[in-house]
């Protein structure tokens, strides 16, 4: 209302400035909706029996082109009982985030371990990369949060929601300069 005033000799060039600005704030809104729409539409589960270790190495070949991921278990057959689409999202996710932190002051380093703890998984994907600010870090589940330059910022949202749909849990641990590491707890069948 302020920009817009009739006698104004650049008011035309204002108006279409406005607008366009509008449109794209209509538009990036319209996105944030549609992702948040299909973030509440994960698809239907379908459970099947998956061995944790065979899932996770076939996710690593696909990954680690540039050999920065190392593989650790205590075990070499873990079973699960869980959607094998959202296991591989929920692994390829935290892989994918592991490799965009990445530092320039050191070669990447992934470390995945898992562990056979007591009837439950542990899984924890651990990079060398920048780490999350202090600051930041209790909104990295939030919808919408990213601390990227790409990005809806739901993936970490997605990964909480599909890990605790099956009684887990997922932690993170980071130091700003030294690396991230998460944590996930799942039952397993045994």
């Amino acid at each position: 209302e302020r920009k817009f005033d009739k006698a104004d000799p650049d008011i035309d060039e204002k108006v279409t400035r406005l607008s366009k600005t509008m449109v794209d704030q209509i538009d990036l809104i319209s996105t944030v909706a549609g992702a948040f729409s299909e973030f509440a539409k994960l698809p239907e589960k379908k459970n099947e029996t998956l061995n944790v270790i065979k899932e996770i190495k076939s996710l690593i070949r696909v990954f680690n082109d540039k050999n920065e991921i190392y593989f650790h278990s205590n075990k070499d057959n873990i079973l699960i009982n869980f959607d094998k689409i959202f296991f591989s999202r929920i692994i390829t996710n935290l892989i994918t985030n592991a490799q965009q932190a990445v530092s320039d002051l050191r070669k990447p380093v992934i470390n995945i371990d898992v562990e056979l703890i007591n009837k439950k998984v542990s899984i924890s994907v651990e990079d060398n990369g920048v780490g999350i600010p202090k600051d930041k870090i209790d909104k990295i589940f939030e919808p919408n949060f990213t601390t990227k330059n790409s990005g809806m910022g739901l993936g970490l949202t997605m990964v909480r929601k599909m890990v605790e749909d099956y009684k887990g849990e997922i932690n993170v641990k980071s130091e700003e300069g030294k690396g991230t590491k998460f944590v996930i707890i799942l039952p397993t069948n045994t």
